[in-house]
């Protein structure tokens, strides 16, 4: 598996082909162009590194020591391995996880947002009401295995009862799709 690396700093992929890197005798390294999305710089002594991107470089893949050197210096940046916070873009871990921290709480929000409204449409369906339900789907089969079990007790229905309703509901619907992808044919 190939270890790719970028710099801290974001840089054009005509700059870094444009023979600035070649500049130095001592510190030589040859940008070779294919085309305007790849590339690849080589320091003439067997080391050699990839790089991608759109306008901007993405990434290096490979690793050559003078070419990074050279890099860090004409560009004045920093190289930072796939894996590393630097190579997201964030200035420590502590801001990466409180970035992912912050993303999860966004998601579990919406998750549940989506899933108010969901029961919402699924007590209107009940109640003969307005509601956005798709006649296919998880979602219709949820009201209908909901409209079973309110079938069978309708105070099911009363507000107090509704997270026991969606709780049964989403579990004989698991335990019918369980079945299903268990039967051979």
């Amino acid at each position: 598996m190939a270890s790719y690396y970028r710099t801290f700093a974001d840089i054009k992929m005509l700059d870094l082909f444009d023979g600035r890197l070649d500049t130095d005798e001592d510190q030589r390294v040859i940008a070779l162009w294919s085309n305007p999305n790849e590339g690849y710089l080589t320091d003439g002594k067997g080391g050699s590194m990839r790089v991608t991107g759109r306008g901007y470089v993405r990434h290096f893949e490979g690793y050559c020591e003078s070419i990074v050197r050279r890099i860090c210096e004409v560009f004045e940046t920093s190289f930072h391995q796939e894996g590393e916070p630097e190579y997201y873009g964030f200035k420590n871990l502590e801001e990466m996880e409180r970035y992912e921290q912050e993303t999860q709480a966004k998601q579990q929000a919406a998750e549940q947002e989506r899933k108010q409204q969901l029961y919402h449409n699924v007590i209107n369906f009940l109640r003969f009401k307005n509601h956005s339900l798709e006649a296919k789907g998880h979602n219709m089969d949820l009201a209908l295995k909901a409209h079973q079990l309110v079938t069978g007790d309708p105070t099911l229905l009363e507000t107090s009862r509704h997270s026991e309703l969606f709780f049964e509901a989403e579990r004989l619907l698991a335990e019918e799709k369980e079945r299903e992808a268990s039967c051979p044919f």
